[in-house]
């Protein structure tokens, strides 16, 4: 597969890289999918992208006695397929996710993290903000998102049929991290609404299960699309009742509903 600069890669290379993937699912660093091997040079260059010492801790287990370092993060972000310049995103991510702590991944309900990116590091480091948010396609989506799931796994141990007691799982918890579009958006954005400045670039990271689709497209009458907003996030044996107790539920809306009512 040819590309504008392309680089000539012999069949051993390629082979040595081959043997390479396999050692890293052999040793149990990965999420099921391929990882790339991070070897010393490659987690200096995420290093390089940041101020922080190596040795730093940016999130604890207590209960399990762990920590995960700014190395720690680096090397995961290497594995995940991040770029160095995602870095100190991925590093303010994984602060984040230390507020709700890594005692959350292990519920049988099989919770997810949802990272939302807002600010102006979304052109920077190229995040989706548009069209298939959370679908596949986009390098720094996926990347940031997958490292963060490669963190509980690989520094914190939380695998599937040991810590981590998911009874089916979901794929959310392969990768759950989007930009918001702000700038077609008719209301404020959700870092100034959680009361940062506009022009600071921020991470918002919440408990998540899977997506759930709401499709009503036979009416343009707001009221009659929030009603079935409304009634799509009570149905029965849905785990949205716990917003009663000071939770939040994630609602996300395609640029064809801004103007409604208008």
């Amino acid at each position: 597969m040819a590309s504008q600069t392309e680089t000539e890669f012999t069949e051993d290379d390629l082979r040595k890289a081959r043997r390479a993937i396999e050692h890293c699912f052999e040793s149990g660093w990965t999420d099921g999918l391929p990882v790339v091997p991070p070897i010393p040079e490659f987690v200096d260059e995420f290093l390089a992208h940041t101020r922080r010492a190596p040795g730093q801790v940016l999130c604890t287990a207590p209960h399990l006695q762990r920590e995960c370092t700014v190395r720690d993060a680096a090397a995961n972000a290497v594995m995940a397929g991040c770029k160095p310049e995602y870095f100190q995103t991925f590093i303010a991510v994984v602060e984040a996710f230390s507020k709700i702590g890594p005692v959350m991944s292990q519920s049988t309900t099989g919770r997810a993290f949802a990272i939302v990116i807002n600010g102006p590091v979304r052109g920077r480091i190229g995040i989706n903000c548009t069209h298939n948010i959370l679908g596949p396609g986009d390098r720094a989506n996926s990347t940031i998102g997958r490292a963060l799931r490669l963190v509980l796994l690989n520094v914190f141990d939380i695998r599937p049929h040991a810590l981590d007691q998911s009874t089916h799982g979901t794929p959310s918890k392969y990768c759950l991290c989007f930009g918001e579009n702000e700038e077609e958006s008719p209301w404020e954005p959700l870092h100034v609404e959680l009361g940062s400045p506009r022009e600071a670039s921020t991470v918002t990271i919440q408990q998540a299960r899977s997506t759930l689709h709401i499709d009503h497209r036979t009416t343009q009458v707001p009221e009659e699309i929030l009603y079935t907003i409304a009634r799509s996030m009570s149905y029965a044996g849905h785990q949205t009742a716990s917003a009663s107790a000071g939770g939040r539920i994630l609602q996300t809306s395609g640029v064809f509903h801004k103007n409604l009512g208008c």
